[in-house]
């Protein structure tokens, strides 16, 4: 009778673990989609692999430099990566999301000047998010609003 109850009681806290494993994915997938940059420069995938969020720049308003040609990562610190177009370019990588505080922290790369920066993102709303980069200090970073495109 007493392996029936250890086993009834492991049984309870395996369904808790998987439902709590399933909800946190759930309420974290809120952020997957497509997002307009604050400027309306780039439209930005949002997708999970696994546990991690990463973002794709899957629209460019100027996709083409003055010649017609794609615009390059010219900036990138990786010569070797320096001749990849920016339209396709992984900008956010190696977000993980925080449900206790309904945040995600991960990295962020940014074309213009070839940096990557630390960054926290958070919903403000079903479609709005805050994006904020910084380097080294929280509070040494700037925030941007996307809008999620419908």
């Amino acid at each position: 009778m007493t392996n029936v109850i250890i086993l009834m009681n492991l049984l309870v806290v395996a369904v808790f673990l998987l439902l709590n494993g399933t909800l946190c994915f759930a309420q974290s997938d809120t952020i997957l989609g497509r997002w307009l940059t604050q400027n309306k420069g780039a439209i930005i995938d949002i997708y999970r692999t696994g546990d991690i969020y990463q973002g794709r720049i899957v629209w460019l308003k100027e996709p083409n430099d003055k010649y017609g040609r794609p615009n390059l990562d010219e900036n990138n610190p990786d010569p070797r990566l320096r001749s990849h177009p920016i339209l396709g370019l992984v900008i956010l990588k190696w977000l993980r999301y925080d449900p206790e505080k309904n945040e995600y922290r991960g990295r962020v790369y940014n074309p213009d000047d070839g940096r990557t920066y630390k960054c926290i993102v958070t919903l403000k709303g079903p479609d709005k998010l805050a994006m904020h980069g910084y380097l080294g200090f929280r509070f040494l970073g700037k925030t941007d609003t996307w809008t999620r495109v419908k």
